[in-house]
């Protein structure tokens, strides 16, 4: 019998949380805008992926991988990476979303006690709502007021309040 399949008959994970998810971006002081300005996110890690490991994580070749890895309240989990792939071999094209969800997309989802706040800067910045704050009707002691946007990449996030929405 497989470790794997003992593995999977005693139900233990074979993962840990996820980390971070990590944001391709042609424009990393947008992103940084974004997600450190709007968001709050402070930066934990600035580095520089020289070669030969840059090119062969990516698949191609390039000059180098500038990747800034971004925490809330520190946390080891729940990273968003930024990654600025340096002269690439081959052209990188930007995603095209709009304001529709896709099958298949990932949204990032983040709860927030300043959706009001961030609300705010995202309609005088021009970014991309999908929708505004709407309150749902769960079976929870919390309200619970949620909204769609796009980050500069065109990455879906998903902010969450939980708790009342003051006027």
């Amino acid at each position: 019998q497989s470790v794997f399949k003992v593995m999977i008959e005693k139900k233990q994970n074979l993962t840990e949380p996820v980390s971070r998810t990590t944001i391709f971006t042609d424009d990393i002081s947008a992103s940084l805008i974004f997600w450190r300005d709007v968001l709050g996110f402070s930066i934990s890690i600035d580095v520089k992926i020289p070669n030969p490991g840059a090119s062969q994580i990516l698949g191609f070749n390039c000059e180098h991988i500038r990747v800034i890895v971004l925490s809330s309240k520190g946390s080891l989990v729940g990273n968003i990476g930024l990654a600025e792939v340096i002269n690439p071999e081959k052209k990188m094209l930007p995603n095209k979303f709009d304001k529709s969800i896709n099958f298949g997309e990932t949204c990032l989802v983040i709860r927030t006690e300043n959706l009001k706040n961030i609300l705010k800067y995202i309609k005088n910045n021009n970014y991309t709502i999908i929708s505004t704050p709407t309150k749902l009707e769960l079976p929870t002691d919390d309200e619970v007021w949620e909204m769609f946007i796009r980050d500069p990449n065109g990455v879906l996030v998903n902010l969450s309040h939980h708790g009342k929405w003051k006027v």
